[in-house]
This record gives structure tokens, C-alpha cells and sequence, in this order.
């Protein structure tokens, strides 16, 4: 973190678990965001998925739904800090490579993460 931190002005420094991402208040421990992950190989063993944790009150549209902005911002910082893609937001960093492990189709690359305008809970992380 501190490596993508030096390199681009926008990240802020994180020290500790207890520091917020953003301002505000959090949503309820265990809400978080999916991430869907895409490679350019269609099919079920070539996608995945991941949940983004520690989401802000305010990306909460008062209806129990993420605003319709947010998701477009995250795939924005994803493609800059882990594709490493410049886009109109951010300035690519580094292309960390990452891939989809199947032990059926192997490691397939992702090339396009997808958020989901709804919230997961996560009940292993609400206990």
C-alpha cells in the first residue's frame, strides 16, 4: 500500500485497521460490496468475485441500495490501481496481474471488475 500511496497523491496512507476509508459513519458490520470479476474466457471457472469491506453511510441511496455513482468510481480506482489502466480519474500505476485460479480452466486474467448496485451481507462478518 505504501508503494501505490507514494506514486499517486489521491490514496491516503493507511496505518491501522481502525482508520475509515472516507468520511462519515460506516454501514453495519458485515455490509460490504460485490465485486464480480471478469476474464476475456466466457464461462462460470474464469469469473469470480470478491466483496469490498468498510463501506461509508454515505454511498447509501436511503432505499438500501449503493447511489448509482459509486460502483463506476470503484471500477475506476480497480482498473487504475490493479489494472494499472489510466482513465479519465486516475493515472495507471501498475498492472498487478490479476487472475481467476480454477483448478478445472487454471489462471485466467481478469480484465473487467463489475460492482453490484445492491449490498452483500456477509454473516461470517457480523459475528
Amino acid at each position: 500500500m505504501a508503494a501505490l500511496v507514494a506514486l499517486n497523491a489521491v490514496l491516503a496512507g493507511l496505518t491501522a485497521y481502525s482508520i475509515n476509508i472516507g468520511s462519515g459513519a460506516l454501514e453495519p458490520l458485515g455490509t460490504s460490496l460485490t465485486v464480480s470479476l471478469y476474464s476475456a474466457t466466457a464461462g462460470r471457472k474464469t469469473t469470480g468475485r470478491h466483496y469490498l469491506p468498510w463501506i461509508a453511510d454515505a454511498i447509501d441511496d436511503g432505499n438500501g441500495r449503493v447511489v448509482s455513482t459509486a460502483p463506476a468510481q470503484i471500477e475506476d480506482a480497480y482498473d487504475a490501481f490493479i489494472l494499472g489502466q489510466t482513465n479519465a480519474t486516475y493515472t495507471g500505476i501498475t498492472n498487478l496481474l490479476p487472475c481467476v485460479h480454477s483448478t478445472v480452466a487454471g489462471d485466467t486474467l481478469i480484465v473487467t471488475p463489475r460492482v453490484s448496485l445492491n449490498f452483500a451481507r456477509l454473516k461470517t462478518r457480523t459475528r
